[in-house]
């Protein structure tokens, strides 16, 4: 059977994706769990790195995205290194307006 490279295996845990709704126009933060010793920080949209941009702000363990757009859907991932190893995490975001808001 073919094996994962070590690297894609989660340690022991099952890969957890949180997901949010957000409607169009709204503000989307995503925050990432950090352990103590990370050395570094990676945020990726559907595996692109994320850059910042006049909507799209990026500090450290937090995104911010002003005024979402559908465009803005997709898996955004928190990679984290450390010297213990490499973890990230998922965020599955949908920007929609399929729901009805409260009326």
């Amino acid at each position: 059977a073919p094996t994962l490279p070590e690297q894609a295996q989660p340690w022991g845990a099952p890969v957890e994706v949180e997901s949010f709704l957000v409607h169009p126009g709204d503000p989307l933060q995503l925050r990432c769990r950090l352990r103590d010793d990370v050395q570094s920080i990676n945020w990726l949209r559907d595996g692109v790195q994320l850059v910042e941009s006049n909507r799209t702000r990026i500090t450290g363990e937090e995104v911010e995205v002003r005024d979402s757009v559908p465009a803005d859907s997709g898996l955004y991932a928190c990679v984290t290194s450390s010297p213990s190893g490499s973890d990230t995490t998922y965020f599955s975001v949908n920007v929609s307006d399929a729901l009805p808001s409260s009326e």
